[in-house]
């Protein structure tokens, strides 16, 4: 059975330890399909609002793209992880490794790490019947390690060194650490993509079953799942191109239920795959 909880952001819907918000939406009446374009103005002026209650300035233009979603899979990409020499040999060369929420990034008090709108995504459902157009946050059971695919003598690189440190953490073999912090956390499935951005986030799926025209909030358990595996997925691995320069990959641990607080590891044999960089 599902909770519904209303909070300031929208209503959180939660499903077997899972969690979504949802926020403004539209479901068309049967028969009845926006084109593209209506659909980018909806959105856009579902941003504007939502941007007031972030308290962020509006941008002059609002660029909408209709990304048709598509499952995505793991990248070879080697690993960099930009860090401070105190943290490098304080925490990571003795094994410590801290795997973050999008909570955290959502509520960051360190502001080069701050994104209020980390997790976000607009999305429309299609099916043979009709639209439903919402906007959530996602993927708030899944644990992210973050870096950047942009090797240190890369000019890219003088913006990572300066935002979040001049040393380096490599890792070469993806699969191999992967799954080694997979074993650690007992869990079953985790993904590596590199990060893919944009000025507004909305994607667009058609699916294979009905949806009600007088949808709640609390939704059925199929449209949920639905729902759920989308907006986690895209709330991942898609952000907004102001943090284009930063390249990043991801790692990102599926687990079974909402994660409020990082996870500190303490494992020394993920060290067979690191290489330092000083």
């Amino acid at each position: 059975m599902a909770r519904v909880d209303f909070i300031p952001l929208g209503s959180k819907i939660r499903k077997d330890n899972v969690s979504l918000i949802a926020q403004i939406k539209s479901v068309s009446k049967q028969n009845v399909f926006l084109s593209d374009d209506l659909i980018k103005d909806t959105f856009k002026a579902s941003q504007k609002y939502l941007n007031t209650i972030y308290g962020e300035p509006e941008a002059a233009t609002l660029s909408v793209e209709i990304i048709e979603y598509t499952k995505q899979f793991d990248s070879a990409n080697t690993f960099y992880k930009y860090i401070t020499r105190e943290s490098m040999e304080k925490y990571y060369k003795k094994g410590y490794f801290r795997l973050g929420t999008l909570l955290d990034y959502q509520n960051a008090k360190v502001e080069n790490i701050k994104d209020r709108r980390e997790g976000h995504t607009h999305l429309v459902l299609e099916s043979k019947e009709r639209q439903l157009l919402q906007s959530f946050y996602g993927g708030f059971n899944y644990l992210v390690f973050c870096g950047s695919y942009i090797p240190p003598d890369d000019p890219r690189s003088d913006y990572l060194k300066k935002k979040f440190g001049s040393c380096v953490m490599k890792v070469s073999n993806i699969q191999t650490f992967k799954k080694a912090i997979q074993k650690h956390l007992n869990i079953c499935r985790s993904h590596y993509r590199q990060v893919d951005y944009h000025k507004i986030k909305a994607f667009k799926k058609t699916i294979d079953f009905d949806l009600d025209e007088d949808m709640n909030e609390i939704f059925p358990d199929k449209t949920f799942k639905e729902i759920n595996n989308i907006t986690s997925e895209v709330s991942i691995f898609y952000k907004r191109d102001s943090y284009s320069p930063e390249h990043e990959m991801r790692f990102a641990f599926e687990m079974p239920c909402d994660q409020k607080h990082p996870k500190d590891l303490h494992n020394k044999g993920l060290l067979d795959y690191v290489e330092f960089i000083e």
